[in-house]
């Protein structure tokens, strides 16, 4: 399965001094479908050699196993690990993940993460794992994503950054926001991710709606009085520009007297 277009926003022409407009009290986030496929039944390669396994549980009463094993290495000498998904009976090859993980401890969510993160509007789904996948740099993972809303399937899709469950709008509901922690020259970044219409979808990013790019950063903190807001600031001074709480699904607004 090939990545998801990367979210990492798209560095500009022009130069930071250049590109600054003054930010917006009110703002929309885009979104699209999330690239993601249903698993294919496979087995494991007579050459793959077993090395960790992690356990998680799919339901209230089903469980499954990712196994992760060794390959031989190609001919240019890079090492190749390969995982294999067991679940009700069948499995499910998992190719090309990252060399080198830290399979001792995967507890830590270091490398392979079980996170079981129930989807908003959708009781029979849910985010089931993370697992780094190889990259021109870190922060490329593919994402094991279970729906038993109608047929009980199993699906991934690979994303750049780590997904977490924070409940933005303080109505008990988490919302599942994407974190970029950067890369070279593309900053910090921030999207959402939602379920629409019987799929999953992801937002811009918050610096391509804000037409800020490469010079600024965006990044969730938490205020005084327990708000969660995005913070646009500075990459290099940590000035800060502006606080923005989210309204609803896609609109998010300008949060007045909260900056220092």
């Amino acid at each position: 399965m090939a990545p998801s277009p990367s979210p990492i926003a798209p560095t500009p022409v022009a130069s930071f001094e250049d590109s600054y407009v003054p930010f917006p009290e009110t703002f929309t986030l885009a979104y699209r479908t999330l690239d993601s496929l249903e698993l294919e039944v496979g087995e494991a390669g007579a050459d793959w050699h077993q090395v960790h396994t992690a356990t998680f549980n799919t339901s209230d009463t089903e469980r499954a196993e990712i196994h992760i094993y060794n390959a031989p290495a190609r001919a240019d000498g890079t090492a190749v690990v390969h995982g294999l998904l067991q679940w009700n009976d069948k499995q499910y090859p998992l190719l090309d993940l990252l060399p080198g993980m830290d399979l001792e401890s995967p507890d830590r969510c270091v490398d392979i993460c079980i996170l079981e993160q129930p989807i908003a509007g959708n009781e029979e789904a849910k985010i089931l794992a993370r697992i780094p996948l190889m990259a021109t740099g870190p922060g490329l993972f593919k994402y094991l994503f279970y729906d038993g809303s109608e047929e009980k399937r199993m699906y991934s899709f690979d994303v750049w950054g780590k997904v977490q469950g924070m409940d933005l709008t303080r109505d008990s509901v988490d919302e599942m926001v994407v974190v970029f922690e950067g890369i070279g020259n593309h900053s910090p970044d921030l999207f959402l991710m939602r379920w629409y219409e019987g799929s999953l979808e992801i937002s811009e990013s918050f610096l391509e709606s804000l037409s800020a790019f490469q010079g600024y950063l965006a990044e969730l903190v938490r205020l005084e009085d327990g708000r969660d807001v995005v913070r646009v600031s500075d990459r290099n001074d940590e000035t800060i520009y502006a606080d923005y709480r989210m309204k609803d699904a896609i609109m998010w607004e300008r949060v007045e007297n909260t900056l220092r």
